[in-house]
């Protein structure tokens, strides 16, 4: 989702639903008005735990050394966009990323923040033979679609789908 989204995430939005983390969304660009309830699904990585975002958040609550009311934000801080962006900058300047980012002819201000949703909706359409349908893809971007928003809406089986493609 988009950095404001993660930033406001507070803790009481996070709950387990099955074997995924379920975080829910107030105000999406697809929900300005909050007409109805939008959450995501994110399911863990048990092949590769450094791609695993279940891992990274608990790594995250761990080393937070903190307890959290149910009030609280996720991600401390201020700004803590801000702060993934300066970041994020900082590491695509470290020698070996600046040397994997020649590699593939692409250059540190080539990428941002809004590169890891482009990376994620690019690899969903296009990551396997049998992909999940543009309209699933828009709504777990949560792309508006126009007037075809109207009639195509969250399914939990396609963003499951979706959620697994992307751990």
């Amino acid at each position: 989702c988009r950095t404001n989204n993660t930033e406001a995430i507070k803790m009481k939005h996070l709950h387990w639903h099955q074997d995924a983390l379920k975080i829910q969304f107030g105000l999406t660009n697809s929900n300005q008005e909050a007409e109805r309830e939008e959450w995501r699904l994110l399911f863990s990585n048990p092949q590769d735990p450094s791609m695993c975002p279940i891992f990274a958040i608990a790594v995250y609550l761990a080393v937070s050394n903190r307890e959290y009311a149910e009030q609280d934000r996720l991600f401390l801080g201020g700004t803590p966009a801000d702060t993934f962006h300066k970041a994020l900058k900082q590491a695509l300047r470290s020698p070996v990323i600046e040397t994997c980012l020649r590699f593939h002819g692409l250059n540190a201000s080539d990428i941002g923040a809004h590169s890891i949703r482009k990376g994620a909706a690019t690899f969903l359409a296009n990551g396997s033979t049998c992909g999940p349908s543009y309209s699933s893809i828009c709504i777990r971007m949560s792309w508006s679609m126009g007037v075809q928003g109207r009639y195509l809406h969250y399914n939990y089986a396609m963003d499951a789908f979706c959620g697994r493609i992307l751990a």
